[in-house]
């Protein structure tokens, strides 16, 4: 999961614009014309992404293959079917053969040093579950999640999967209007964020009757003090609280039809609005980058990579403990 979501967003953001010109003349042709596409934008910043492109291209010979067209006129990828991923709960998936990595590292803080183990990773989520479940946080109620690219992310939504809440994200960055509107568009329960944006979110919800949660702080310094009329994010993940699998609660959530997250598009043509993936969208694609016809060799990606400097403060590792 951590290949696919630190790719992904980093191919997206680089590769602004692809003129529909050229879209239209992929599918006019019924083949897949990579080299027949136009990248407009920051073109100085598309060393990566340029990458990217070309190597999923060689891996997968995409440029040789043509679209398999069936009797409807539909298009299909010639890419093979996934299977296996029906069923699954976002945690589940993740969690599923985690014992092999126990005691290996699975996130660092690069500007901290903070880390987690796989262990620790897990004992967490679900010890955040269980504290969102006593505090009145239902199967199918909405948490914000306003939080930088942080190691507790990542316990903050494989919790919330495994109590059946659905997380929906919030740019860190925006205005306290901003998330007051996204708060009250997804009727947000609870709120999560960093003690240096808990003043832009405490203003953010006031007059706001639907939030039954004090703000959940996640402190940045371990000096730091809960900003008052808060909760500090350790008092929920501390020794006191009991991991969710052993409490005897259930999720539960049906991973077809029930919502895990709820993004927000940027607006660029009118207001945001919240797109819901459910368990099972998820779960799929995690399922579909693990075909060898669309996965880099992690050799390759590593060593493209190292040479790359990222904007966040987060590192994120495989069970080797090599930087992917």
């Amino acid at each position: 999961m951590s290949r696919l979501c630190f790719l992904a967003n980093n191919v997206i953001n680089k590769l602004n614009i692809i003129s529909s010109w050229s879209v239209n003349r992929a599918l006019s042709s019924r083949k897949v014309e990579l080299n027949s596409i136009k990248v407009t934008g920051f073109t100085n910043s598309f060393n990566h992404a340029n990458w990217c492109v070309r190597y999923y291209s060689n891996c997968s010979n995409i440029q040789n293959q043509k679209s398999i067209i069936d009797d409807n006129n539909i298009f299909r990828s010639f890419i093979p079917y996934v299977d296996g991923f029906q069923g699954l709960l976002l945690h589940q998936c993740i969690w599923k053969n985690v014992d092999k990595w126990w005691n290996k590292t699975a996130l660092i803080n690069a500007v901290t040093g903070k880390s987690y183990t796989y262990r620790e990773l897990k004992k967490l989520s679900g010890k955040f579950a269980t504290s969102l479940r006593k505090n009145n946080l239902r199967p199918g109620d909405t948490i914000a999640v306003v939080l930088t690219n942080v190691p507790e992310y990542a316990i903050v939504v494989f919790g919330a999967s495994e109590a059946g809440v659905c997380a929906t994200l919030i740019n860190p960055a925006y205005t306290a209007e901003e998330i007051k509107k996204q708060l009250e568009n997804s009727e947000a329960a609870a709120v999560v964020t960093l003690s240096s944006n808990y003043p832009i979110v405490a203003e953010s919800i006031k007059g706001n009757s639907v939030i039954r949660l004090p703000i959940i702080v996640i402190e940045e310094k371990t000096d730091s003090p809960t900003p008052e009329n808060s909760i500090n994010f350790k008092d929920l993940t501390g020794d006191g609280v009991e991991e969710f699998e052993k409490t005897g609660l259930q999720t539960e959530r049906n991973p077809e039809t029930d919502t895990i997250f709820l993004p927000y598009s940027s607006g660029t043509t009118g207001l945001p609005k919240g797109v819901e993936l459910t368990h099972r969208n998820v779960v799929a694609n995690l399922f579909q980058v693990r075909v060898k016809e669309v996965t880099a060799s992690r050799e390759a990606i590593g060593r493209e990579l190292s040479r790359t400097s990222w904007d966040n403060g987060t590192a994120l590792y495989n069970p080797g403990n090599r930087t992917v």
